[in-house]
């Protein structure tokens, strides 16, 4: 049975010429799970939001959406511009006692989404201390816990580490799969939702495709501006004309590698020997706590990058790298330890860090000053060598852009002057691929220029094609500081799915580029 209903759905914001949403129809099942797939800027936000009345921005709206009455719960990007309450359990109750349930009831339905979603040894904590999966875990928790008929996620998992990523969505799936909640989820990384979604909706400000998955990957395959969204085993199955099941997962990637492809020759190239540089930044046993009586979050933390080196650190969400590059760039100060730049200490610099470092924090938002995109990117002296096109936004607002060009537009602030050292924050949190990798390419540019720059992000196949080496952030320490495919090489979580993939097949391969440029080389098995 219908649950909601899109039709000749039109919008245009106030300050745009252009509809970001144009002619969308399509409907949706009690219970069914849909992934929504589009390019940043596409759309995708937008139209989640206009299926629920109580957020839905302003604007120009045609067409029509009915709810057919039905509960509908939305768990924005940021579960920072969600969260209310300082508590945990007052967060969960909170929608509670605006509905004024009697107290029993209210405990009863705190005590179940507690155990339902993993949250009883968090239950009275600071919402501040969680980390990000937490966090979001929280959100999705306080929107469930009223039994709504229809989840709608944004991009959930954009903020988090490959472990918590694939928790929740496993508590997602869960959801779907226990409660008979309707899912409705926005995401790039596609691929472990593949699986249990019932259908697919590709946004590109028009609708691409409704329908099945199987129909919606031969969409993908077959729309340029998408094709990058594609799992990395797809997008290997996509190059070549083999009559056979679309492998989806990492585990059908490697089944279709070595069912139909030779290894005859298992490596592309051996890794190239560093050149001994002069540092740009070294961090000698630093120590860090927010709090005097708190716990160190950076506990003799050591590291050592090198002028005109792409430097890329990893971890968990809440493991201190968000931290570590704000003492670098001078925001906070270590309480023991030695920070130089350039050879110099940090506290030599006084008020001019600034001329020499700059930093993209995780929450662009806070970056933004100006009420138009336009004046926003004055600050840009080489704003025509960024990869992307801001025309079509700029006399929109900041706060009135997508999340992914929020992204892109506080990116090409952070890099578009005259610093040698670049200080990068999860540079492509909610950015479709195919931006992603224009970014892994314009860093690249960068660094070919002369400048250093330091990323800390989760994105293992951005950092496989843009990096030179790459490290751990672990219980306040830097660890498994080696040379990018050494890196991949030696880890299980925090890899590629194309390392997993070919690992004891083909040698010192990352990326989709790499790995079907070693197929071609070696040909394919007479099956």
């Amino acid at each position: 049975m219908e649950i909601l209903t899109v039709k000749d759905l039109t919008f245009t914001y106030p300050t745009s010429s252009s509809a970001s949403l144009k002619n969308i129809s399509f409907s949706v099942n009690e219970g069914e799970f849909i992934v929504v797939c589009g390019r940043t800027g596409g759309g995708k936000t937008t139209l989640l939001k206009q299926l629920v009345p109580s957020i839905a921005p302003l604007g120009n709206r045609l067409g029509d959406i009915d709810t057919h009455k039905c509960k509908i719960a939305y768990v924005c990007q940021s579960p920072n511009e969600q969260i209310v309450c300082d508590k945990v359990y007052a967060e969960l109750a909170f929608a509670l006692e605006n509905q004024a349930m009697p107290r029993d009831q209210m405990i009863a339905k705190i005590a179940e989404a507690s155990g339902f979603f993993g949250l009883d040894d968090i239950l009275y904590s600071d919402c501040d201390s969680l980390s990000g999966g937490q966090k979001q875990i929280v959100a999705i928790a306080s929107a469930m816990i009223c039994r709504p008929d229809v989840l709608v996620l944004d991009e959930p998992t954009s903020r988090l580490d490959p472990i918590a990523k694939e928790k929740l969505l496993s508590l997602i799936k869960k959801i779907n799969r226990e409660l008979a909640c309707c899912v409705i989820i926005s995401e790039h990384y596609i691929e472990p939702l593949l699986e249990y979604a019932d259908k697919m909706l590709l946004l590109d400000k028009e609708l691409i495709y409704f329908g099945s998955v199987d129909g919606g990957l031969k969409a993908l395959s077959g729309y340029p501006p998408l094709k990058d969204a594609l799992p990395a085993s797809t997008r290997i199955y996509s190059e070549f004309n083999i009559d056979c099941k679309i492998p989806i997962t990492v585990k059908d990637g490697r089944n279709y590698i070595r069912k139909y492809f030779k290894n005859d020759v298992k490596y592309l190239s051996e890794d190239k020997k560093e050149e001994q540089k002069e540092s740009a930044i070294e961090i000698k046993n630093v120590y860090f706590r927010y709090t005097k009586n708190g716990k160190d979050i950076l506990n003799g933390a050591e590291l050592c990058v090198k002028k005109g080196q792409v430097f890329c650190l990893l971890g968990g969400n809440g493991s201190g790298k968000s931290t570590l590059l704000s003492i670098i760039a001078g925001a906070l100060r270590a309480y023991s330890g030695e920070i130089r730049i350039l050879g110099k200490r940090l506290k030599q610099y006084s008020g001019d860090l600034y001329k020499t470092v700059t930093l993209l924090p995780q929450d662009v938002l806070t970056v933004f000053s100006h009420d138009t995109v336009r004046q926003e990117l004055q600050v840009c002296k080489n704003i025509n060598e960024f990869p992307y096109d801001f025309t079509p936004i700029l006399d929109n607002h900041p706060y009135d852009i997508s999340g992914g060009q929020a992204q892109l537009l506080a990116l090409a602030m952070a890099t578009g002057n005259d610093q040698s050292i670049l200080l990068l924050d999860e540079p492509t949190k909610g950015l479709d691929k195919e931006s992603s990798l224009s970014i892994a390419d314009m860093i690249k540019k960068l660094k070919e220029s002369g400048k250093t720059v330091l990323c800390v992000t989760h994105d293992s196949e951005f950092a496989a094609m843009c990096a030179d080496r790459c490290a751990l952030l672990f219980s306040g320490e830097c660890t498994q500081n080696l040379p990018t495919a050494e890196f991949f090489r030696c880890n299980t979580f925090y890899t590629t799915p194309i390392s997993i993939m070919t690992r004891n097949y083909y040698e010192n391969v990352l990326t989709v580029e790499k790995c079907v440029e070693i197929m071609k080389i070696n040909g394919e098995k007479t099956v």
